[in-house]
């Protein structure tokens, strides 16, 4: 019996060491003050982005007791302002036709305010400026948007429509809808809605250099900005000054990473998203969070004038890890690993548990951490699947002993 206790102490010995060892696999790590929770909140610092993954999944919190590691489970909060959309119920009561265009009544039954309405037409290839009234009791109408554009085109080239109309909050029983035009309209679908902006928390990141070159080979106007350094970019404006409407077809990328060649170095650039540049919209472009230092707009002039740049303003967004500690431990941000995969948490799963006001914890300045051995390759336990053939071991060791003490209680009897 008191070999059985042995060999158990001596895997759950090695296990934990394995476990220490597992933070020493990473690159870097911040010790977390100021813990005194048990719920907290991490603001991660511009600076590791650089040293992580571009999916961040080589983040982790690591606590350090007198015996041994324990991991603390997270979340990652990005606040990047996601839209809160409620759909609001109507109908349609009344259409009809004058001489100057086209008239839609709208019912609102219940008390809900609105902001935004979204139209879809059967109609291709129109360019109407719409009115929009509201009313309490159809008696007196009050302008809510007046000769607000709205645009399709569509042909082999583009396939184009802005059909939603944004205005400011508003509570009527009645909405009435002023088209003007002579043709037959024909509307698949119109949605009311209620949209909200919440936990939106941002900031402009500096440029270090703006350029704009206009290629009249490929019709294309080419902006390169460079932030001088790796940041975490989530959403860009394109501020231009123009004084015609324009409508113009447009991607964005991103620096990947840089390879030297015998003729200099060569920048790899990789697709963040493509859009629209229009004047009836924002031109705000919103994307999932990259890191990276150079950003790349690609915009498709065709054979129309090259439109005047004003300006382009990079935004980033608050990146907090919401953390759980459940233990009293000395708590450590680590991060800086080639291969890891994100981590899964049961907390994902709960999320309503966790409380709304959450205290933020400091962070020390960075540390290397050194390896536990200088030799070359990947350390043996950064392997899931050692882990596993330990946990293995242990089993099969523990139930082999069961078995043999079951058989010597059954001779001894």
């Amino acid at each position: 019996m008191k070999a059985v206790f042995k060999i158990i102490y001596f895997l759950t010995f090695f296990f934990c060491q394995v476990v220490v060892a597992q933070m020493q696999t990473y690159d870097y790590k911040r010790e977390i003050k100021n813990i005194d929770q048990t719920w907290h909140k991490i603001i991660l610092p511009n600076e590791i982005f650089s040293k992580t993954h571009q999916n961040l999944s080589d983040i982790r919190v690591y606590g350090i007791t007198e015996k041994d590691t324990i991991e603390a489970p997270f979340l990652l909060q990005i606040k990047d302002g996601k839209t809160l959309s409620k759909k609001v119920s109507f109908n349609l009561i009344n259409v009809s036709k004058a001489k100057d265009g086209a008239y839609f009544t709208f019912e609102v039954p219940s008390a809900e305010s609105i902001n935004q309405i979204q139209l879809d037409f059967k109609n291709d290839n129109f360019d109407w400026e719409i009115q929009l009234e509201g009313s309490q009791a159809q008696k007196e109408w009050f302008s809510i948007l007046k000769d607000y554009r709205i645009l399709s085109i569509k042909n082999k080239d583009t396939d184009y429509q802005f059909t939603t109309l944004n205005f400011p909050t508003s509570k009527y029983r009645y909405l009435r809808l002023f088209i003007p035009t002579q043709k037959k309209i024909e509307i698949n679908a119109t949605s009311l809605f209620q949209e909200e902006n919440r936990n939106v928390k941002k900031k402009i990141l500096k440029t270090k250099t703006l350029e704009i070159v206009e290629n009249t080979k490929s019709k294309n106007t080419e902006i390169s900005l460079n932030l001088g350094s790796p940041e975490r970019v989530g959403e860009l404006k394109i501020n231009v000054s123009y004084d015609f409407d324009y409508y113009r077809p447009m991607q964005i990328k991103y620096l990947v990473d840089s390879i030297k060649t015998e003729k200099g170095w060569k920048e790899n650039y990789a697709n963040l998203s493509t859009g629209t540049l229009t004047s009836l919209e924002e031109n705000l472009f919103k994307f999932e969070s990259v890191t990276t230092k150079k950003i790349k707009i690609i915009i498709e002039n065709q054979n129309n004038q090259p439109l005047e740049i004003a300006d382009v303003v990079i935004f980033g967004y608050e990146h907090a890890l919401i953390t759980r500690f459940n233990k009293a431990a000395t708590y450590f941000l680590v991060y800086g690993k080639k291969n890891s995969e994100k981590p899964s948490y049961d907390i994902e799963r709960f999320t309503q548990k966790i409380p709304e006001a959450l205290k933020e914890v400091g962070l020390a300045e960075e540390e290397r951490i050194s390896r536990l051995s200088h030799t070359k390759g990947s350390p043996l336990f950064e392997n899931k699947w050692w882990l596993w053939s330990i946990l293995g071991i242990i089993i099969l060791t523990l139930g082999y002993f069961t078995l043999k003490m079951m058989k010597n209680e059954e001779v001894q009897e």
